[in-house]
């Protein structure tokens, strides 16, 4: 068994037998959830694979509960199947967000682990920590990709100095009327990572994050403002066009590039909501990131879309909907380097989904994309499909 899940369990067990008045009055010492994630997915229109397409996943969420304010967070995922991810169709950006990781088209398990304590009002978290779940967890349109939207720029926008699995920490602050949160980690990618002995070593990378509550005719509102950056070194992006030699000539050595930076400013407001339950509604939501252009890899994205419950079916109130627009921009520095081989614009992309919640247990989604891909060349693409989910 790897050394890092032996921890996990030893430590998850020690919790468990600590005594009962350690996790507070009433509070559950451990609970869990696991669900269960399947696609299919047909490709209507556009160049590449066009067959149909079969994949799931299996997420697990545990905590422990231990003195107070402390908790253990372990998050086992497992992929299996195929996604229309990288299938030859032009796409830059994952259009199944939950299939591509941890390894895209490739059955694949790997395991978030952190531990956060509560120092008064504040909460410290430090250890594997896994973003795409994080991202799932804001209102209106989240899910990750496992539920509400699947593709990667609605479902979780990429940001390149963060990693979907980061070794490090994040530190939240709320108060009256803000939430603060300041995040450090290891610049690499901590996907499928079991040991520390190369941590830190090629740099560290973070953001920090505001997001004010501005309520609208007494509906919840929510308007973010991050800056991140990062001191990996990278490819020079000014360095492509002496990558590129006729044969024979043999190769060259990069050029390196050391940092990068990213702002972002993002929104989310209900326009219908439920009194008695205010997570239940539906609102606009929307963002828009801009980078350095190199070493970062993309210069600008957007993003632009209605999500929630529908207010039009009181019969069920727990369906979902959303119809989501966003457009991606690479580095103007890759566009050139790149030019004498092939041309690459702007990547750009519809979806419209709809969530049956036949119960607690139980959501079945359609799903249809519109995506116009950033290589020149290729046709648009449309993606068609259905996702379950089911929860224990």
């Amino acid at each position: 068994m790897d050394r890092t899940l032996r921890f996990a369990c030893s430590l998850a067990l020690a919790l468990a037998a600590t005594p009962a008045l350690a996790s507070g009055e009433g509070t559950p010492r451990f609970t869990a959830r696991v669900v269960f994630t399947n696609f299919g997915t047909a490709q209507l229109a556009g160049d590449g694979d066009t067959d149909a397409w079969f994949a799931g996943k299996v997420d697990a969420y545990l905590t422990v509960r231990g003195w107070e304010g402390f908790t253990l967070d372990l998050q086992p995922e497992y992929t299996y199947g195929r996604n229309p991810n990288g299938s030859g169709n032009g796409a830059l950006l994952p259009v199944n967000t939950a299939a591509a990781f941890p390894i895209n088209n490739k059955a694949d398990f790997d395991m978030a682990l952190s531990v956060s304590q509560r120092i008064d009002n504040a909460t410290l978290t430090i250890g594997k920590i896994n973003m795409v779940t994080r991202a799932a967890a804001t209102p209106i349109l989240g899910g990750g990709g496992r539920e509400g939207f699947q593709a990667l720029q609605l479902a979780a926008p990429v940001s390149f100095n963060t990693p979907p699995m980061v070794l490090g920490g994040l530190l939240v602050v709320p108060t009256a009327r803000a939430q603060v949160v300041i995040g450090l980690w290891d610049a690499q990618d901590a996907t499928n990572r079991t040991d520390l002995h190369d941590a830190f070593q090629n740099g560290v990378s973070g953001f920090a994050t505001v997001t004010l509550r501005k309520p609208w005719r007494g509906r919840m509102g929510f308007h973010s403002f991050t800056v991140g950056g990062t001191t990996e070194r990278s490819l020079d992006l000014r360095s492509i066009p002496e990558l590129i030699f006729p044969p024979g000539t043999g190769g060259a050595t990069p050029s390196q590039r050391e940092g990068g930076w990213q702002v972002r400013y993002a929104f989310q407001q209900f326009v219908r909501q439920d009194p008695a339950q205010p997570l239940r509604g539906w609102g606009v939501f929307g963002y828009a990131s801009l980078w350095d252009g190199n070493p970062t890899l993309g210069r600008w994205s957007m993003g632009l879309g209605v999500a929630g419950n529908p207010s039009f079916t009181a019969a069920r109130p727990d369906d979902r909907f959303g119809i989501g627009y966003y457009r991606f921009a690479p580095s103007s520095t890759l566009k050139r380097g790149l030019a004498p081989v092939f041309s690459v614009g702007d990547e750009q992309g519809l979806e419209l989904f709809y969530t049956f919640a036949f119960s607690a247990h139980f959501l079945l989604t359609a799903n249809v994309q519109f995506i116009d891909p950033a290589p020149g060349g290729y046709a648009n693409d449309v993606f068609a499909g259905l996702r379950t989910n089911i929860q224990f």
